[in-house]
């Protein structure tokens, strides 16, 4: 998961709508702590942001949440965010249960 993130601080660095962005731990939350260029909308970093996690996850069975925070007097914006791994069992582990993968229909 590290690398994931490592490689989605890098491509987020790599645009130009972006001057500083940092990613910080509290509570076993993940928040990135975004400088935007003057006159940038958080609805267009959230979208940034939406479009190089999808490029960084590719065909991976992963997901992410983010979530809008605030803006800090500086400008900076704060966004909580991770990348998941669904909740849904994705292999059999031997003991029949009930919601079984094998059990479950082809999609």
């Amino acid at each position: 998961m590290e690398s994931l993130y490592s490689r989605f601080i890098e491509k987020l660095k790599e645009t130009d709508q972006c001057i500083e962005i940092s990613r910080r731990i509290h509570a076993g939350i993940t928040f990135l702590s975004i400088q935007p260029k003057e006159g940038t909308t958080h609805q267009k970093i959230e979208q940034l942001i939406r479009e190089i996690a999808s490029q960084v996850i590719g065909q991976r069975s992963l997901y992410y949440d983010l979530h809008y925070v605030r803006t800090t007097s500086k400008g900076k914006m704060i966004f909580r965010f991770r990348f998941r791994v669904p909740n849904e069992k994705s292999f059999c582990c031997g003991n029949q249960c009930v919601n079984c993968i094998l059990l479950q229909s082809k999609k």
